[in-house]
């Protein structure tokens, strides 16, 4: 998925290079090429200049020299692309063949 594609599953704006690829999402340390991480507040924008992510979510366009995804809500949008890119696996429904009862 290119970061143009998160930008419409999230309804943000891409600012930068929307072709990139983005295979994951991390934390501002955690993240690295592919992955894709939000950050709110000046002292976590300060961040991203160590941070080897693709591109980050955020609520304003900061001057970081790397792309970003505009959006109203950026730890909403980072919950939301999380459960897209790691989705929780479902219990099978039904009962187990080794159940008793009585």
């Amino acid at each position: 998925m290119n970061l143009g594609d998160v930008a419409k599953k999230i309804n943000g704006v891409v600012v930068g290079d929307s072709s990139i690829e983005i295979t994951g999402v991390g934390s501002i340390e955690t993240a690295g090429s592919g992955h894709i991480t939000f950050a709110k507040g000046k002292k976590i924008i300060d961040m991203l200049k160590q941070s080897k992510a693709s591109a980050v979510l955020t609520s304003n366009r900061e001057e970081i020299g790397m792309s970003q995804i505009i959006c109203s809500n950026p730890e909403l949008a980072f919950a939301r692309l999380l459960e897209h890119f790691h989705p929780q696996s479902r219990p099978k429904p039904g009962i187990h063949s080794s159940v008793v009862l009585g």
